[in-house]
Parts: C-alpha cells; structure tokens; sequence
C-alpha cells in the first residue's frame, strides 16, 4: 500500500533537484544562507554519485537520471507510482514554495507546456509508455503464482 515518487508538489522538480538549481533559487529566497547551501550542495553531490552508481551511470545528466529515475519507480514494488507531469519535460521552476507566498507566485505558475503540446511531445510520452510498461509488468509479476 506504498507509493514511490522522485518527488512531492512542496519540491523543486528532479532536474532542478538533480542540478542543485533548487539550492540557489533557496539562496535567492533567502530561505538558506551560503553555509546552509554549501552544506546542502556537498551532500546532494554525494546523493548523486550514489544514485548515478546505483543506476548503472557514468556522470548523469539530470536527463538520463530521470530516465533511471523512472526506471526505478517502475519496476518498485510500491502499489503506486506517481511522476509529476512537469519532471516529465525536465521542468526546473517549482511551482509551489512553501511557506514565502509574497516572495514567489506560488500555484500562479502556468505549465511550460500546454496540454495540447505535451500529449504529443515525444520524450513526454517515451517516458510515460516506459512507465506504463514497466508498471504492467510489475503488476504481471504480482499475478504468478509463487514456485
């Protein structure tokens, strides 16, 4: 009765997360201050090393780890696994920041994509058929009979 996600609304999207971007737009926000980010930025480098060698990468792109990312999901045995429509695309503005509404525009945000654009971008649905994939087998998996 899980769910896997790489992420949640109140989160930077994966590849902003994935480049640190997330880090200087918190400095900007003055949500952390430089020692706070260069502690942060240490430690996502050493999640990331960790991840790229988990997945099977040499030196990711916030790209190809998504890929890996959903991958992972897929085949997990959470009950459910959820990718936010704008990771799909490699969005890097989150859309919510908890917390500071007078700083940013949080839930105001159009999509980078319309809906339109998006059911016929191809790294979009790649993705999601890779996932659909990868669930269906999942769910395959859980219909046999243990020997």
């Amino acid at each position: 009765a899980s769910m896997a996600s790489p992420n949640t609304h109140d989160m930077w999207p994966f590849a902003a997360w994935w480049d640190a971007d997330d880090v200087d737009d918190r400095v900007e926000l003055e949500i952390l201050d430089e020692g706070q980010a260069d502690d942060e930025r240490k430690g996502r480098a050493a999640v990331r090393e960790k991840l790229a060698e988990t997945w099977g990468l040499d030196d990711p792109d916030a790209a190809s780890a998504m890929d890996a990312c959903i991958k992972t999901l897929g085949a997990s045995d959470a009950a459910t696994a959820v990718v936010s429509i704008e990771d799909l695309w490699g969005e890097r503005d989150p859309q919510n920041v908890p917390g500071i509404a007078e700083e940013y525009p949080s839930w105001r945000k159009r999509l980078a994509l319309s809906t339109e654009a998006f059911r016929h971008d191809t790294e979009v649905l790649r993705r999601l058929q890779e996932l659909n994939d990868l669930r269906e087998r999942k769910g395959a998996d859980h219909d046999r009979p243990d020997t």
